[in-house]
């Protein structure tokens, strides 16, 4: 889809400000997963540290390291989303018990994603909404819409609230794609706007501290 985009003459160029694992980062914050959020503060890459654990030595490979990996992502999002593992095996071509293997590999690298479950239907039961860091509230839910709204959305919210800062800022946004803004800018000032644009969307937000 992005080769259809294009700076408008030779003059200009388009730059990708790409969130790195943005929902990952906002998946930790609101589980309170610390582990997680210790292993993306060192710069690693926890979908590539489950793929060695799901795919260890004496355990089918299933393909080349692209596929495992993408495998680990979906295995993790997944269970965090409720996803069945009949799902995940039907979407990889297993049966369900090597399926829930990987969401077990899943909950013990992360049990803070039980007390994530459990706090959040309390809530539905008692509420009978969930609430973002943003203050979004959505009600009536089922258990996995619950597990899912306050991390994508609140992902959302991040890309949506640079997106905007950008273009108050002056920045040529022309379009977004995920976690994923694209700005156009001058060949001449490329390296001041791309600091100035990535300075924007490193900026720390208060809905998410503490």
């Amino acid at each position: 889809m992005r080769s259809i985009y294009v700076p408008d003459d030779e003059e200009h160029l388009l730059v990708s400000l790409d969130f790195r694992q943005l929902e990952l980062r906002v998946l930790g914050v609101v589980a309170k997963i610390q582990s997680l959020l210790n292993s993306l503060a060192l710069g690693g890459d926890p979908h590539e540290e489950l793929k060695q654990v799901i795919f260890s030595e004496g355990r089918e490979s299933l393909g080349p390291p692209e596929r495992q990996r993408l495998i680990a992502k979906a295995a993790l999002f997944g269970t965090v989303y409720g996803r069945t593992k009949r799902s995940l095996g039907i979407e990889f071509g297993v049966s369900d018990a090597v399926a829930e293997s990987w969401q077990q590999f899943c909950v013990h690298k992360y049990p803070e994603v039980s007390s994530y479950w459990k706090e959040t239907e309390r809530l539905l039961a008692t509420q009978g909404y969930v609430e973002t860091p943003f203050g979004r509230k959505r009600y009536n839910l089922d258990r996995r819409q619950g597990y899912n709204t306050p991390i994508q959305s609140t992902a959302g919210d991040i890309n949506n609230t640079v997106l905007l800062e950008l273009y108050k800022k002056g920045f040529d946004v022309r379009l977004t794609i995920h976690d994923c803004n694209v700005i156009q800018v001058s060949r001449k000032t490329l390296r001041e706007e791309v600091m100035e644009a990535k300075r924007i969307s490193e900026e720390p937000f208060a809905e998410l501290e503490g």
